[in-house]
């Protein structure tokens, strides 16, 4: 009969601090060199172990290679890209790629050599514009509709899954039936509306339709109705009104699905396009999404030197940001799913 292997806490402790080949051996050494099948179960393990391992690396590689080659298009001059695309190794690290992308610059032949100037289809009057331009304006419509949409998220949800009014499930359902319908159907009446308003090149124009959520309403309404009840007519008994109870119990028992919703609406608002395009004709207004599209049509006329490497520095500036909140709220992210989606 196979044995079967007990080891203490201070004996894992201390097999996980040696390499891997030393716990291979302690943990063949411990059987009877006759029990071939514990030896040929504990090698099976390690063998789909390292499958696993290199099946997920394989995975990370490509995703990663897309980076890797916007980034090393990014360092390289134009006329190395021109000579034969796409260059993957042998990277030039010309880093003031990323300052004339962040100027708007393309590149133009003037008869004797290839110079660098503003892009003329995003020039306002006699002012170029710049990147930082863009880059403000999103940030203010970011800021504000994550704002607006996790209070309104707050409030809708927790309308739904604590108080008790007539139609509330009807309500709930007719929410949930919208979920169905593609936000397009809905983008000629808004666009009306907002120039009725006289909303048509402004923050507000670009913020009002997107300031809710049924998706995030969903996914708060999960959690508030996984709280018990209990709890909340201990607050009502204690005199704590329903304002209260929100925002001093619900909301920071929500801590970690409200960060999912402010970085999944922060992400979907950042790279939102369709509707600036259509709300905003003012340059100086427009947001990175649109600006960055027209950009690369600058940049890559045909009346112009094609510039790809100004064209990936500016992409790689415009997801930088947006990056750096994911990997710094990566695990409130997937702490808020996890637990938006369980009850108990």
């Amino acid at each position: 009969m196979a044995q079967q292997i007990i080891f203490s806490k201070r004996q894992r402790a201390d097999r996980i601090k040696k390499p891997l080949k030393y716990r291979i051996k302690d943990t063949l050494s411990v059987f009877n060199k006759s029990d071939d099948k514990v030896v040929s179960q504990v090698m099976m393990q390690i063998f789909s172990k390292v499958i696993i391992y290199l099946l997920l690396t394989f995975g990370a590689l490509i995703t990663i290679f897309p980076f890797y080659w916007m980034l090393a298009t990014a360092l390289n001059p134009a006329q190395k890209l021109q000579a034969g695309m796409p260059v993957y190794f042998g990277v030039d690290w010309q880093f003031e790629n990323f300052l004339h992308a962040w100027n708007l610059q393309i590149i133009k032949f003037n008869g004797n050599d290839y110079v660098n100037q503003p892009a003329p289809i995003i020039t306002q009057g006699n002012k170029a514009l710049n990147l930082g331009m863009w880059f403000t304006n999103t940030i203010i419509t970011v800021v504000i509709n994550t704002v607006l949409t996790v209070l309104t998220t707050i409030l809708a949800a927790y309308a739904i899954a604590k108080l008790k009014f007539v139609g509330r499930s009807k309500i709930f359902g007719a929410l949930l039936i919208t979920m169905m319908l593609p936000g397009e159907i809905l983008t000629i009446q808004n666009l009306v509306t907002m120039n009725k308003l006289g909303w048509q090149n402004s923050y507000a124009g670009i913020i009002a339709p997107f300031i809710s959520s049924v998706f995030y309403i969903f996914l708060l309404v999960q959690l508030f109705t996984s709280i018990p009840d209990s709890l909340y007519k201990a607050a009502r008994v204690d005199g704590c009104g329903d304002w209260k109870f929100l925002w001093r119990v619900m909301v920071p028992m929500s801590t970690n699905t409200l960060a999912t919703v402010s970085v999944l609406n922060a992400i979907a608002s950042w790279n939102s396009f369709l509707w600036p395009s259509l709300i905003v004709t003012d340059p100086t207004i427009q947001v990175l999404s649109v600006g960055l599209y027209d950009y690369t049509a600058a940049a890559s006329a045909t009346d112009v030197y094609s510039a790809p490497n100004y064209i990936m520095a500016a992409s790689v500036i415009t997801i930088l940001p947006m990056f750096i909140v994911y990997l710094l709220l990566r695990k409130q992210i997937i702490a808020g799913v996890s637990r938006s989606g369980t009850k108990g």
